[in-house]
């Protein structure tokens, strides 16, 4: 059951031609995190923004990675397109993750039975239920080639299968967090969240943030030592928005003021401010020398280094022919209760 768990640890942890499209992706959650791991990548920058976001991590990351690959036949640099998050409470807690690359399905099979995963048919689709240690439960279904889901409600896999199967409406093109959702050329990472109060970090923040229904946020590299981050903060007027505006230059400048917490000061030193309409607009543009200093600031926790051990016991699984546990049959699968029955 370990090795379960390791794969979906490292997913998320990893998440460096196939774009998710619109009609394939669930709606109503309220935000959502995508993260695109080709154009990240070809940005030479990523990798130093990597070693200095994790110091002295690199061996780590590329154990980790092995050992991902050997037990799912998954190489994260090479066959991992895009990988995106939904959720409805916090950042740290979605509520599903949904993958698109090239996936060895056989082998991803084969790590389901070994770790005595419960199965159950939805759609012609096996939905897997997992338990790890703590209790917490996992649902992962494979519901079209180049497609894996993953999360902690069945529900929420369940809405993901119909969207694939096109027996659900998906995310529609006009929708608030489609902008985040699509592909764009130079693109690392996009969000949108419709609770842009959780990103105050000041009571004068706080008071702008209240006047904003929605927000956009992205991360793009448009040059090889060129980093833009760019926060569109929607409003129902351009009163509000001329509101706002005033309270995001005030925490601008007590930011600055105060030189803390260090980055958010950073940040805000190059941070434009401007208004559009109903929408106020914030651009941070960083240079390669910013980006890796600004990311050097940032206390992270250390990734977990990977034995010999690890290694030979990854080998030992990999070579294993039985695709089943070897002490009972597996019991026939069940059939899962569409969401909207129930």
């Amino acid at each position: 059951m370990k090795k379960l768990a390791f794969l979906l640890s490292t997913l998320c942890l990893c998440a460096a031609a196939w774009a998710a499209d619109l009609s394939r992706l669930p709606s109503g959650y309220d935000w959502a995190v995508r993260l695109d791991i080709l154009t990240g990548g070809e940005s030479p920058l990523i990798a130093r923004v990597l070693d200095a976001l994790f110091p002295r991590n690199r061996e780590a990351l590329a154990g980790r990675i092995r050992l991902f690959k050997i037990y799912s036949g998954i190489d994260l640099s090479q066959d991992l397109d895009e990988v995106i998050f939904f959720g409805n409470r916090q950042l740290d807690d979605p509520d599903l993750i949904y993958a698109t690359g090239r996936f060895n399905i056989q082998q991803i099979d084969q790590t389901f039975a070994m770790a005595g995963t419960r199965k159950e048919v939805y759609r012609k689709i096996n939905i897997h239920t997992y338990r790890i240690q703590n209790g917490k439960v996992y649902y992962l279904a494979r519901p079209a080639p180049g497609i894996f889901l993953a999360g902690n409600r069945k529900e929420s896999v369940l809405r993901a299968v119909d969207c694939v199967a096109g027996a659900r409406r998906g995310l529609p093109a006009g929708a608030p967090s489609a902008h985040a959702l699509v592909r764009a050329k130079s693109r690392i990472a996009a969000m949108y969240t419709g609770n842009p109060q959780q990103f105050a970090v000041n009571p004068i923040l706080a008071a702008g943030l209240s006047l904003a229904r929605s927000a956009d946020l992205t991360l793009d590299s448009p040059g090889r030592d060129r980093v833009d981050f760019r926060v569109v903060l929607h409003t129902d007027s351009p009163q509000a928005a001329q509101g706002m505006q005033q309270a995001v230059l005030a925490a601008k400048g007590l930011c600055l003021y105060r030189k803390e917490p260090r980055e958010l000061a950073m940040l805000a030193s190059a941070a434009q401010v401007a208004v559009k309409g109903g929408d106020v607009h914030i651009h941070v543009p960083m240079n390669a020398q910013m980006a890796v200093k600004l990311c050097k600031s940032m206390q992270l926790h250390q990734i977990g280094q990977v034995s010999a051990q690890d290694i030979r016991n990854a080998e030992t699984f990999l070579k294993r022919k039985s695709g089943t546990p070897k002490s009972h049959p597996a019991p026939a699968p069940k059939k899962a209760t569409p969401p909207h029955v129930r």
